[in-house]
């Protein structure tokens, strides 16, 4: 699972076009929503005794995911927390490590992934209720011998991934993806900026 989210978030999509309708979230949740909103907004589901969408929280790792089930399907909503790469200034050393969590808790954990797990389903039958609902697709990576690939809808504020896997010699689809654009952005700034934090000091202390 991992390696799919890891996908996700490192391919460079060529997309033929932009589908012109919005997808500002998932399920009602807006992408860059705070992990403690919706969390709370589950927890209130879950205790719930009158509502008609109940909801059982299967896992919950502070800031970082919440799984749950929800009429037979498994849901998990994933957040991002933005990393600690405050520039270190000239001729001191690096923060301790309360410095660092003192920093880094001031980062609020955003909604920005979400993923839908169900028994598997014909990938042309969902892809046509999905196309109902979304347009037409976008882009198709797909291997016909291996029956192996993914549909996908690119939006203005988010992409759609619907991933197709071989069953029976057959396309099949188990797994929906949706992605903030924005925070996957987002993400590889940081993670540029963290990786090489180092070799820019070096440079700043260095260049005039």
């Amino acid at each position: 699972m991992a390696y799919r989210l890891f996908l996700l978030l490192s391919l460079g999509f060529s997309l033929v076009a932009q589908n012109q309708l919005s997808l500002p979230g998932f399920d009602g949740i807006n992408w860059g929503t705070p992990y403690q909103q919706v969390k709370d907004r589950f927890v209130s589901l879950a205790q719930s005794p009158t509502t008609e969408d109940k909801v059982e929280i299967l896992q919950d790792i502070p800031e970082r995911e919440i799984t749950i089930l929800r009429k037979g399907i498994v849901y998990r909503f994933v957040f991002y927390k933005k990393p600690f790469t405050a520039p270190l200034p000239q001729n001191q050393l690096p923060p301790n490590t309360d410095d660092f969590a003192g920093n880094n808790n001031q980062n609020q954990a955003v909604f920005f992934f979400a993923e839908s797990m169900f028994p598997l389903v014909s990938s042309e039958d969902l892809y046509q209720k999905l196309k109902d609902k979304y347009g037409e697709r976008t882009n198709r990576v797909f291997q016909e011998k291996e029956q192996r690939g993914a549909y996908l809808w690119d939006f203005a504020d988010g992409l759609l991934v619907q991933w197709i896997e071989p069953y029976q010699k057959k396309p099949y689809t188990r797994n929906l993806y949706y992605v903030s654009k924005k925070i996957r952005e987002e993400i590889y700034r940081d993670l540029q900026q963290f990786q090489y934090q180092k070799e820019l000091k070096v440079l700043q202390d260095i260049l005039p």
